[in-house]
């Protein structure tokens, strides 16, 4: 399922792709589809080297799961990435996760792979003031070498869109210089919403696509 989220409400004032590392034990292992996914999405597991007909238990910082080796030792099932207990798109906000494979063999045996958590989330390095100034924006959890899209909307209708960037690295992300209003956006005071996505134009239901609200108001001195 792609990613849809809605994140909480700005307020301001103004005045006038690639395959999990594997660590082998024995010669069982698993690799995943992915280096890093976005929290509750689905990891494709792909095990080798399994007795035939094993029982595999798959678990780790939250994820879990099960499998049963064929005839030839190997399996592919998919399970849910852990949640995030961050909310932000910063590299800080991107944990480590070891997903572990246990199975019996006369003992216990294991093997890992490693792989990354990250949020569909946006940080702003500051949601107050001039909505014109221009301010760090943070994105994650885009397809990789995708090509994003903010769309300014107030009163139902979209005033601008702006190209932000294209999402890098594995965990799809974008570092932009940008205003909470950019000029080729009308200023005016009132509720807005911005949807961050892929399409060039505005669609209320394209995928995935990142939502947000900014309340833009007079101060009076």
């Amino acid at each position: 399922m792609q990613p849809v989220r809605s994140l909480p409400v700005l307020a301001l004032a103004v005045s006038a792709a690639g395959l999990g590392a594997p660590a082998a034990a024995g010669a069982a292992t698993i690799t995943l589809d992915r280096t890093c996914y976005v929290e509750q999405t689905a990891i494709t597991v792909t095990g080798s080297g399994f007795p035939a007909g094993a029982d595999v238990t798959l678990s780790g910082d939250g994820a879990y799961g099960t499998a049963v080796a064929d005839a030839a030792g190997g399996f592919v099932t998919v399970i849910q990435a852990p949640i995030n207990p961050s909310i932000g798109a910063r590299n800080a906000d991107i944990i480590e996760s070891t997903l572990q494979a246990q199975y019996f063999a006369g003992a216990v045996q294991s093997t890992t792979a490693s792989y990354r958590v990250t949020n569909f989330a946006y940080t702003v390095s500051d949601s107050t003031g001039n909505p014109r100034k221009k301010r760090t924006f943070y994105l994650s959890g885009f397809p990789t070498d995708s090509t994003v899209y903010a769309h300014y909307r107030i009163g139902g209708k979209t005033r601008g869109t702006v190209r932000f960037g294209k999402a890098q690295g594995p965990c799809g992300q974008i570092t932009a210089r940008q205003a909470l209003l950019p000029s080729a956006v009308p200023l005016r005071y009132g509720t807005w919403k911005i949807q961050w996505d892929n399409n060039r134009s505005y669609d209320a239901k394209a995928l995935p696509r990142l939502t947000t609200n900014l309340s833009v108001y007079r101060t009076y001195r």
